[in-house]
C-alpha cells in the first residue's frame, strides 16, 4: 500500500474526527498530517514564522499608484512622479508586470538598489518585453517623490504602526498565532504547511487591496493595506493571506474542504464559480480572529460590505453550517452538502 493511499484510507472517517478546543469556547476537528509531498518537509503550526516589514519605497509606490488611477489631479508635490507612472501604465497595463515589479521594489533600502532592481533586476522577469525603460523611469519618480513622501504619508503610516497595528500584532497575533494557524488547517481540512517563513508587507495605500500574494526569493510576499482595516481588521487580514497560501500549497490534497468544494459545486454551475471557496476563506479568516483573538470582532468582510455584494448568496449556508463544522457539531461533508443545498435554494 503507498503511503498516500494509506493516508486515504485513514481519513475515510474524517466526518467524526476527534475535535481539538481553541479559545472562545469552539471546538474544531483534530488536525491531520498527511505527507503530500515527501520531497518537501511539511511544518507544523508552531514552526510557522511571520514577519512584517514596513518598506519606504514600496509604500510610495503604492500611493503613487493609487494616485495615478485617479482621474483628478495629484498633490502638486507628487504630481510629477504621478504622470511617469500614468505613462508607463498606458505602456505596460498588464497586472502581473506590476505585481512582479513590488516583489522587485520590497527587498530594496537604498537609491542604489532600487535603481539597480529596476532597471537591471526587473525586466529579466518579462525578457519577452524591453521593460529596461520603464523600470528605470519608475525608479526615478520613486526617488524624485521621496522627500514629500517621507514629510507625509509616511510618518502618518509609521505613527499608526507605532501606537495602533504593531502593538496588536505582538501582543495578540505573535502569543496567539500557533492556535490562528491550527485553526486555518484543521477547519479547512489542510496539510502542514511547506514554507515555514510569509513575508508581509505593510502599505498605507495598495492599488489591488492587498489580496495579491507572489513568490518573493522563496518566500510567499504579501501586501497588506493598513489604511482600509482596524488593528484587529490588520490581523484578519493577514490570517486570510495566510489561507490563500495554505489553499495553493495544498491543492494536491482530495481531502482538503476547497478542494472537496471544488468538485462539489460544478452542479452549480456559478458565474464565478471561485467565488464560492473565496467566501469560505473570508468567513474563516473572521471567525479564527473572533474565536481566538476577540470575541465582538466583526468580519473585515462584513465591515467593508463584502458579504453585501457578489459573496451574499453563502452567506446563509456560513451561518448555518460551516459555523456548525467549525464548532465540531456536524462533519465536513455536512457542511459543505448543506451550503451547497442553501446556494441552489437562494
Amino acid at each position: 500500500m503507498t503511503e498516500r493511499n494509506a493516508h486515504n484510507q485513514h481519513t475515510e472517517g474524517v466526518s467524526r474526527r476527534r475535535f481539538l478546543g481553541v479559545a472562545g469556547g469552539a471546538a474544531l476537528p483534530l488536525l491531520l498530517t498527511p505527507c503530500l509531498l515527501p520531497a518537501q518537509a511539511r511544518h507544523r503550526p508552531q514552526d510557522i514564522r511571520f514577519r512584517f516589514h514596513w518598506q519606504k519605497y514600496l509604500a510610495l509606490h503604492a500611493n503613487l499608484r493609487v494616485m495615478a488611477t485617479k482621474r483628478s489631479d495629484p498633490p502638486a508635490e507628487y504630481a510629477a512622479a504621478v504622470e511617469i507612472y500614468r505613462h508607463q501604465m498606458f505602456l505596460i497595463p498588464g497586472r502581473n508586470m506590476w505585481y512582479s515589479m513590488e516583489s522587485h521594489i520590497a527587498p530594496t533600502s537604498t537609491p542604489e538598489a532600487l535603481r539597480g532592481q529596476l532597471a537591471n533586476v526587473f525586466p529579466l522577469s518579462f525578457r519577452a518585453y524591453n521593460l529596461k525603460p520603464t523600470g528605470e523611469e519608475i525608479a526615478r519618480a520613486i526617488l524624485m517623490a521621496v522627500p514629500a513622501f517621507e514629510e507625509g504619508a509616511w510618518q502618518q503610516l509609521q505613527r499608526r504602526r507605532q501606537e495602533a497595528i504593531e502593538p496588536v500584532l505582538t501582543r495578540q497575533l505573535a502569543s496567539r498565532q500557533e492556535k490562528l494557524i491550527s485553526f486555518l488547517l484543521t477547519s479547512l481540512n489542510a496539510s502542514p504547511m511547506a514554507l515555514i517563513q510569509l513575508d508581509f508587507q505593510m502599505l498605507d495605500h495598495y492599488i489591488n487591496t492587498g489580496n495579491e500574494t507572489v513568490k518573493l526569493q522563496t518566500k510567499h510576499f504579501s501586501v497588506v493595506e493598513t489604511a482600509r482595516f482596524t488593528p484587529m481588521g490588520v490581523v484578519e487580514t493577514i490570517i486570510m493571506l495566510t489561507a490563500r497560501i495554505l489553499d495553493r500549497e495544498d491543492q494536491g490534497n482530495s481531502r482538503a474542504a476547497l478542494y472537496q468544494l471544488r468538485e462539489r459545486q460544478v452542479e452549480l454551475r456559478l458565474p464565478n464559480p471561485l467565488l464560492f471557496p473565496r467566501a469560505v476563506l473570508y468567513w474563516t479568516a473572521g471567525e479564527a480572529v473572533r474565536r481566538i483573538l476577540d470575541s465582538s470582532h466583526e468580519h473585515v468582510a462584513q465591515r467593508l460590505k463584502i458579504y453585501d455584494r457578489a459573496l451574499r448568496i453563502f452567506v446563509p449556508g456560513l451561518k448555518e453550517f460551516w459555523n456548525p463544522y467549525l464548532d465540531g457539531k456536524i462533519s465536513l461533508d455536512e457542511a459543505l452538502n448543506g451550503m451547497i443545498q442553501r446556494v441552489t435554494e437562494t
